[in-house]
């Protein structure tokens, strides 16, 4: 709100606390905060933004599944797992959505464990009306963690396929593995 003091910036979390403790800690004409939980719920400023940011605004269950997979990339749309995970984010991105403008953008830093979650996080936004841009794909690191980063547009576009989702996927994994084996050295 500092940075773009001609904008009207708008902070929505779930947890009403966290809403009054924003609220009391930070004083500006373009900043409020509101209590929104975007997975059960339509955005109370419905389709009054052209960006959101989310940073770990999702808590993943812990699967029991086995972590291995195919490594046929079609199958894993196959899986349990997948399928469970798809329909979860479904939900979140839904949400999302309808406190976007056609054409806005949705930056979002998730802490995404496996790749058959990377990928049913980016099927599930396709299917709610978001299009990962995927020359905006990073990876962030903190610590010994590192985090997708992606930017998602609400546009109607084609899916991308396994494959392409895989790859963005790999090359995190590689940026990891070289990362820490420079830093063991």
């Amino acid at each position: 709100a500092s940075e773009c003091p001609d904008c009207q910036v708008i902070g929505w979390d779930a947890m009403p606390n966290l809403i009054e403790a924003a609220s009391s800690s930070q004083k500006r004409g373009n900043l409020s905060f509101e209590t929104w939980d975007y997975v059960r719920t339509t955005c109370p400023q419905r389709h009054a933004c052209s960006a959101l940011v989310t940073c770990f605004g999702v808590d993943f269950p812990i699967s029991r599944e086995p972590a291995h997979c195919s490594l046929d990339a079609q199958s894993l749309r196959t899986l349990g797992h997948y399928k469970k995970m798809h329909e979860l984010m479904r939900h979140y991105f839904r949400g999302w959505r309808t406190a976007i403008r056609d054409n806005g953008s949705l930056y979002a830093v998730l802490r995404i464990p496996s790749e058959v979650l990377f990928i049913a996080t980016v099927d599930a936004a396709h299917d709610e009306g978001w299009h990962l841009v995927l020359d905006s794909y990073e990876s962030l690191s903190c610590g010994d963690e590192s985090f997708p980063a992606m930017t998602f547009r609400a546009v109607s576009a084609q899916p991308h396929s396994v494959e392409v989702i895989r790859s963005l996927w790999s090359r995190r994994a590689f940026q990891e593995s070289f990362a820490k084996e420079i830093q063991d050295s």
